[in-house]
This record gives structure tokens, sequence and C-alpha cells, in this order.
């Protein structure tokens, strides 16, 4: 395990079942109950001047790249997360699996290269 600061020490990357993870740690006051319970909830905050948007946004990257963060057990006595996200070759070869048998793509993976107002009006970016 390796210090970045004196409160904050993170762990990894390690790999294991095609699957990367990081772990964060921190020895700040850890989370209550009610914010376990709305953790990665869109617009709940417990930060002052908080928008509540940080943690939801990237959980919701996350699952949509097959991977996933979760809340751990701190070893610092404050809260601990732990990002999963899959090895890049576990992704590839899930993406052109999807693509042969006629799938979708991740959304964040075939943004379009001209906006929808543009395409309508036949302009390029």
């Amino acid at each position: 395990m390796r210090r970045a600061r004196a409160d904050r020490c993170w762990r990894g990357p390690s790999v294991a079942n095609r699957q990367v993870s990081i772990e964060v740690h921190d020895s700040g006051p850890g989370l209550s109950e009610e914010a376990r319970r709305s953790l990665f909830e869109p617009t709940i905050s417990f930060k002052e001047g908080g928008m509540g948007l940080g943690l939801s946004i990237a959980r919701k990257n996350a699952l949509l790249s097959g991977g996933d963060i979760l809340l751990i057990a701190g070893q610092l006595g404050g809260a601990a997360f732990r990002v999963v996200l899959p090895e890049a070759s576990a992704h590839n070869n899930r993406l052109s699996a999807n693509r042969t048998a006629g799938g979708a793509e991740s959304p964040l993976l075939t943004q379009p290269s001209v906006p929808p107002a543009a395409a309508a009006t036949g302009q390029r970016r």
C-alpha cells in the first residue's frame, strides 16, 4: 500500500479474473448510514455546496464499461472505495462479440461525430 498523503492511501492496481481493481482509503470521519444508503444516487450530496453528481456519474461510467465502483470497509477508519474495470482485452472482446451479434455498443464508445441538429441539415463539425 502506498501513501499519497498523510490521510489517504491507495492500493492497486491488482488484476484478477480479467478485472483491474484500484482501492482508495481515507482516514476521515467515514460515512453515516444515511450516506451509505444513497451514496450513488444523483443530486444527493453530503458536502456543503456539493451537487451530488460525482459518484453517480463515475459509477454509471464504470457500469457502462463492464465494471463498478463499490463502497468497501476502510482500513484507515474512514471511507474506502474499490473501482473495478475489465481488462482492456476483455472489454474489447465483449464489444466485438456484441457487434458480431448485432447488439448495440456502449453509449460511451459510440458518440456521434455529427451533432443531431447538424445531421438533420447535412452539416459536419
